[in-house]
């Protein structure tokens, strides 16, 4: 076609080879080999060997992204043993606190890690943060949902944790929207924190520099950060 054509104009290609990536059933990429002095016929031993290197790569990616994945659940099952740890040795919550938002960041990789305590009108304030210097700082604002009350109380008290992938697309009420717009928020998940039966707050992760496909593990882990802090 001629949009490919004039995309590989500048870069001088008057022939090529190019063979699929894949990792975990998925399209990750392309290896491309270029000849750009004049025009060839590629031999099939050629092109039988590009076939095999980027399936050779396919696997390569596959057992990173496997190894990745287990060390990220490792590092996660090692933070929620001491943060239990020292929310069961701490006089201090707000020590422990700052230590969770920040451990949990890094832990999950996100822009942004708050807990959120209530007051008695379901309004409450930001008492813990942990964010990229890139966004708004929000410890200390007091935030106020109003859907919160009427929609979300009895859920998030039963133990519902929610997450969305891109709120641009997750059909939430205008007035929830509204209220995180101002802090940069695209993606986020949310768990509760519940003791002596109260709903006392809410443990937030943000993902702000775009929209993001959360994991099972990334949900579970929040959860059961939640409960400890609960506990």
């Amino acid at each position: 076609t001629e949009c490919y054509l004039s995309q590989l104009a500048p870069f001088g290609v008057k022939a090529n080879l190019v063979a699929p990536i894949l990792v975990n059933r998925k399209l990750m990429g392309l290896l491309i080999a270029h000849q750009c002095s004049a025009p060839r016929a590629w031999t099939e031993l050629e092109i039988d060997l590009m076939r095999k290197v980027a399936v050779q790569l396919g696997y390569a990616l596959d057992q990173a992204y496997l190894l990745e994945q287990q060390q990220a659940t490792a590092k996660k099952a090692r933070l929620l043993n001491e943060i239990t740890t020292q929310f069961r040795n701490s006089y201090n919550p707000e020590e422990v606190f700052d230590l969770l938002v920040e451990e949990t960041r890094e832990a999950i990789k996100a822009d942004r890690v708050i807990i959120y305590q209530f007051n008695q009108n379901w309004e409450g304030k930001v008492v813990a943060e942990s964010v990229d210097s890139k966004w708004p700082v929000i410890l200390g604002k007091q935030l106020g949902d109003p859907c919160f009350a009427n929609n979300f109380v009895k859920p998030y008290f039963r133990g519902r944790v929610s997450s969305v992938d891109n709120f641009q697309e997750s059909g939430h009420a205008e007035c929830y929207a509204e209220m995180l717009e101002p802090w940069g928020v695209k993606a986020n998940i949310v768990a509760p924190i519940i003791a002596e039966t109260k709903l006392h707050g809410l443990l937030i992760i943000h993902q702000c520099s775009s929209p993001r496909k959360w994991s099972e593990s990334d949900i579970n882990f929040t959860k059961q950060l939640a409960i400890q802090v609960g506990l």
